[in-house]
């Protein structure tokens, strides 16, 4: 396992599993869908990275409103799964 300032670096996986997502807010409640979207959204099927997509912009961007908790571990979650 790799290791980044004396800690172990998390996978994008491991981030999505052990995230309480449940506690995490979006725009309509606890975050407990954004996981299986962002696996959709890093597939390569085009009709579900379309449909993940529509689903996190509208959850996570609502309005263009950056105020939920649920958006920075899914954005830490995409970082980590792009290198």
């Amino acid at each position: 396992m790799a290791v980044c300032l004396d800690r172990p670096v998390r996978t994008p996986d491991t981030i999505l599993r052990d995230t309480d997502w449940a506690a995490l807010s979006t725009a309509y409640g606890p975050g407990t869908d954004v996981p299986p979207h962002l696996r959709a959204l890093l597939s390569e099927d085009p009709e579900a990275c379309t449909a993940a997509a529509g689903f996190l912009e509208g959850n996570l961007l609502h309005q263009l409103a950056i105020s939920n908790r649920a958006l920075a571990h899914a954005l830490v979650a995409l970082t980590k799964s792009m290198g």
